[in-house]
């Protein structure tokens, strides 16, 4: 049973929270149950619970990941838990197994894999995303990607690991804007690894790429769609995420090349004076020189991308979502065309399409 038939056939959540947290996955990726509580629906326990039960698997909850004893920590070690994301809770109690926490302990094939890997028979716990990438951090260093670690939300894991913070001037972005349909204004409709392009040398048709956003089934393939348009066209492009008036870094693009990690940690606010914030508030294409002269925010994208001198000029496109902005297309180049403008503010507008279509497709399959 799916968590989400779970928890509304039990009365822990209603039909519109349901289609909430179905739309807020479609746009910004975790499991159906991070974005409840994200949006403060429910609580990290709830969830754990609810997802157990949906799951028909053992519970792993706080407590049990706390318990787990040094001696299990040392023996399953960083790399295992970094290739399958699990946590070892250890010994399984009056049992020869071994206890492991998972997003999903329905895969058989996991099971197996981590059973060879400790030559003894295992058994796979439910856990909550959220409560299991926090102790993966805490215990073996593995970072979060930064939608999981933002500040503001509802109740979180207790404790906090001083690592990344929102800042001014960190290394990539994620896009999220759009506006109206007339050359200089676009409007648009609007888990999981960052996703940096390597430079190709033939240019991606455009047709082929607007058909592989309409055929898109999850949103990391809209924004590889719009990443695949830069090559061959122009230096550099961004995709960033934006929520809670952050930018998050998302997909990339360099001809010069560019960090898969950087892009994926980027958290910039979009309350500083910057081509961003500029495209976002008005909800519309941005292009022009930086706002400001030091353009602190432009030059460290730009270096991020490979690209450390400050830009003359800069293309900020939104992708909206029902005139919300949920991403931003930032890109670089030493040269744009009218035509190279009008065809990023076109595909921003068939990104906020096909987001549209998984959000609806969501509310019916969800």
């Amino acid at each position: 049973m799916k968590l989400g038939t779970r928890l509304l056939r039990d009365g822990v959540i209603g039909l519109s929270e349901l289609e909430a947290a179905l739309r807020a996955q479609v746009l910004y990726g975790g499991r159906l149950g991070t974005n409840l509580i994200e949006l403060g629906f429910l609580d990290v326990d709830t969830v754990g619970h609810f997802l157990a039960l949906a799951l028909e698997a053992p519970e792993a909850t706080r407590e049990r990941f706390e318990q787990t004893p040094a001696s299990a920590l040392e023996r399953f070690g960083g790399e295992l838990a970094r290739a399958h994301s699990a946590f070892p809770l250890g010994p399984e109690p009056g049992s020869d197994r071994f206890a492991i926490a998972v997003l999903d302990p329905t895969e058989v094939t996991k099971s197996a894999l981590l059973s060879e890997a400790l030559d003894q028979p295992v058994v796979l716990y439910a856990a909550a995303e959220m409560r299991l990438f926090f102790f993966l951090e805490k215990h073996f260093g593995i970072e979060r990607e930064v939608r999981y670690i933002r500040t503001g939300g509802p109740p979180r894991e207790q404790g906090q690991i001083e690592r990344r913070r929102i800042q001014g001037a960190p290394r990539v972005v994620r896009v999220e804007p759009r506006r109206t349909r007339s050359g200089n204004i676009e409007t648009v409709d609007a888990e999981i690894e960052p996703v940096v392009a390597t430079p190709a040398l033939t240019v991606r048709d455009l047709d082929e790429i607007t058909a592989a956003m309409e055929a898109a089934r999850h949103r990391d393939q809209i924004g590889s769609a719009l990443v695949s348009y830069a090559p061959g066209r122009i230096d550099a492009i961004a995709v960033l995420l934006i929520r809670d008036q952050i930018a998050m870094g998302w997909c990339a693009f360099s001809r010069h090349g560019s960090d898969a990690e950087a892009v994926g940690q980027l958290s910039l606010p979009l309350g500083e004076l910057s081509t961003l914030k500029l495209c976002y508030d008005a909800n519309e294409v941005y292009w022009g020189p930086p706002p400001t002269k030091d353009a602190p925010l432009e030059r460290e994208l730009g270096a991020t991308l490979g690209i450390p001198d400050r830009p003359e000029r800069t293309l900020v496109v939104p992708v909206a979502v029902r005139d919300r902005v949920v991403n931003l297309i930032y890109a670089l180049s030493s040269q744009f065309d009218a035509e190279t403008r009008a065809q990023l503010a076109m595909l921003a507008n068939r990104a906020g399409d096909a987001y549209m279509r998984l959000i609806r497709g969501f509310k019916v399959n969800g």
